[in-house]
């Protein structure tokens, strides 16, 4: 038979999916919950607008990245590309609503705040 843990993990899945439903409708979809090096991954389907992927891919290819930031001192010669955006302009977007209210569903705590 099924163990008590994939009964478990099945029940948490149905919930997930559910919740996902309730919060974005029946498109969206949890396709897939796995974990690797003990951090989570969720792929989800159905979950933003039409509006809110054509704006992210315009920012994405107009955008003026620069190569500027580095993650850590010891990895100062990797540096990586970013861009910066007002941050009024992005936590009142639907697409940060959006990723918000995802990770209050997988991740209650701590709260998701943007500071930069």
């Amino acid at each position: 038979g099924v163990s008590d843990l994939e009964r478990r993990r099945r029940e948490v899945l149905k919930a997930a999916q559910t919740a996902m439903r309730t919060l974005f409708g029946d498109e969206a979809s949890l396709v897939k919950a796995s974990s690797v090096d003990g951090r989570f991954i969720f792929v989800l389907d159905g979950v933003l607008t039409i509006p809110s992927l054509r704006n992210l891919f315009e920012c994405l290819q107009n955008d003026a990245f620069q190569r500027v930031e580095f993650a850590r001192p010891d990895t100062k010669q990797f540096r990586h590309h970013v861009v910066n955006y007002p941050l009024a302009e992005i936590v009142t977007s639907n697409l940060f609503e959006r990723v918000a209210r995802l990770v209050d569903l997988f991740f209650p705590e701590p709260k998701l705040q943007a500071y930069r």
